[in-house]
């Protein structure tokens, strides 16, 4: 964390243009400590699929209620508990409807990180309000096609894909996000209630 923090600091250094504290005569040592710490980025960014870099849905739900919310009532959420015991035995099962593949534990729910990435790295409220930064370290916004790599046209289901259709059953972006705020504030009495969404079945 600390790592990525000074790495960021460093970068924003080189830009400060009208900042005496970092004249001409001190920016080629920011350079070179820059690109040491970017050198040093790039050689643990191979170990971003491993067990220790995943924090766990529930660390994600201290500052995103609403997002949390949405996963807590969808099929992501009961992807695990959806099949049967010989399914669960079966690695090309637990590829997607667990996070086996990340965790090495087949008791795990499709969490947050399946689809945005791990987020050791990224999760820090600091590095969250700074989108750039938090993608450079593993945060993954996800389109289509990051969905495709679990929906497949091989996978078990009647009925094709359509990640419009299936976005509005988990649907927790930002216009989703306002919706339920300004609901809560018309009716502070349910302030606590969880947005309504349709279950993925």
């Amino acid at each position: 964390m600390v790592f990525w923090r000074i790495k960021h600091i460093l970068i924003l250094s080189l830009f400060k243009n009208n900042d005496s504290a970092y004249n001409s005569s001190k920016r080629p040592l920011l350079i070179i400590m820059s690109m040491i710490v970017l050198l040093m980025g790039l050689l643990i960014s191979n170990t971003a699929g491993t067990a220790e870099n995943y924090i766990g849905s529930k660390r994600c739900k201290n500052c995103h209620e609403f997002e949390y919310s949405v996963w807590e009532r969808s099929a992501h959420n009961r992807a695990q508990t959806s099949l049967n015991e010989t399914q669960r035995s079966d690695p090309k099962c637990n590829t997607c409807h667990t996070m086996a593949a990340e965790l090495n534990n087949i008791n795990s729910a499709v969490g947050c990180e399946k689809c945005h990435g791990p987020g050791k790295y990224y999760y820090p409220s600091y590095v969250m309000k700074d989108r750039e930064l938090a993608k450079a370290i593993w945060l993954i916004e996800p389109k289509p096609e990051h969905c495709m790599r679990c929906h497949t046209e091989g996978a078990p289901s009647i009925r094709a894909f359509s990640f419009k259709e299936m976005w509005a059953k988990i649907d927790h972006g930002k216009r989703a996000k306002e919706a339920w705020q300004n609901k809560q504030k018309k009716h502070p009495e349910i302030k606590k209630e969880k947005p309504t969404k349709k279950v993925h079945k």
